[in-house]
This record gives C-alpha cells, structure tokens and sequence, in this order.
C-alpha cells in the first residue's frame, strides 16, 4: 500500500495536507483520499469490554418494577464505561431505556395512587366517622381507616 501525503485546495482558500492511499482515482476523476486529521481505520480492539457483565445484569434487572432504578443506574455505568473504552455496549443500551421507561411509569402510577389517596382521606376527614354517599363514591370512614367503594 502506497501512502504519503499531498497538499490539497480545502473547500475554502487554505491548503490542507492530505493522507493519499494508493493513488486511486476516482470514476469520475478525483482522487481519493483521506484528510490527515482523520485517523485511518482500525481492527476493533482485542481487549474485552469489562463493562459488558454490568450491561447485562442492568439489562435484566430493567425488568423488574422493583428493582428499575438499579437497572437503570448499573446500565448507565455500563454504558458510559464500555464507551469509555471504544466499546458498544447495546445491552446496557436497551437497559437504559427499558429501565428509564419502567422508572418513569412507576413515577406516574405511584403519583396517581398517592393523589387518590390523599384525597380520599380528606374527604374522610371532611365528611366524619360513618358510611357516605358522595357521587358514584361510597366512603366507609372508621378512626384512622377508610375504604371507598365506587358504583352500586
């Protein structure tokens, strides 16, 4: 393989030197070549990934409802450190969206489930001991307790 360099017009006044290889002409006359601030293409490093066992236990863990938010946190560090070391690493990828996924829908129904709650204790409170009818509600309010039953 022939390569040196060559000093090229660049798309705006400047010259540019450029890494030619193998002189090879394009169809249409241009010759091909690659600039020398890009470096030429390299095998995949032979150095095994030591993120990819956290990638998977995060990818298994995003499963879980419980255990998301750990998925989550060990997919992100498996991700950040496989990139770290020029590795892809798309079982900590998809761990990172599956458990964000899973993270953010437990948000919402914990927060739905929370509101409803507390509103049904304050209607309790509002309304006193004993058993009301408030809309297609029924509340069941009792010292410390309530139930609410909706429908007939």
């Amino acid at each position: 393989m022939r390569a040196y360099y060559e000093d090229v017009k660049c798309r705006d006044i400047r010259v540019c030197p450029v890494l030619v290889i193998n002189e090879h002409r394009h169809r249409y006359g241009h010759l091909m070549s690659i600039p020398a601030d890009r470096p030429l293409a390299t095998a995949p490093s032979s150095t095994p990934d030591a993120y990819r066992t956290f990638g998977i236990v995060g990818f298994v863990l995003s499963f879980f409802v419980i255990l998301n938010l750990a998925g989550l946190a060990i997919s992100i560090i498996a991700l950040v450190g496989s990139r770290r070391q020029g590795h892809r690493n798309g079982l900590a990828l998809a761990g990172v969206v599956i458990a964000g996924a899973g993270v953010a829908v437990t948000l919402v129904i914990v927060f739905v489930l929370g509101a409803t709650v507390v509103d049904a204790g304050q209607t309790c409170a509002r309304l006193g001991e004993g058993v009301h009818t408030a809309g297609p509600a029924t509340y069941t309010c009792g010292p410390g307790s309530f139930y609410v039953r909706y429908g007939g």
